[in-house]
């Protein structure tokens, strides 16, 4: 069953009885687009960081986070570090 690929099992399905299973992929798909939207704006950010020549104000409006993510983004480059 597909939706067991993505961790719905038929236990946690009753909760959605009266929702359509359609609406319940539309859910789990919008869920995911956000997810990779935030993460590739956060990898924008540490792009951004590693050059070295803007401030954390610049790179948070143009990459649309706030400030306090783009520091801590600075804080952590290890997570963008791809070995």
């Amino acid at each position: 069953m597909t939706l067991l690929k993505v961790g719905i099992t038929m236990r946690n399905l009753s909760i959605y009885d009266n929702v359509p299973h359609c609406k319940m992929i539309e859910d789990m798909l919008e869920e995911y687009k956000k997810q990779v939207s935030q993460q590739i704006r956060y990898e924008a950010a540490h792009r951004l960081i590693k050059l070295d020549k803007y401030s954390f104000e610049v790179i948070a409006k143009s990459v649309e986070l706030s400030i306090d993510e783009v520091i801590e983004i600075s804080k952590h480059p290890e997570y963008f570090n791809k070995n």
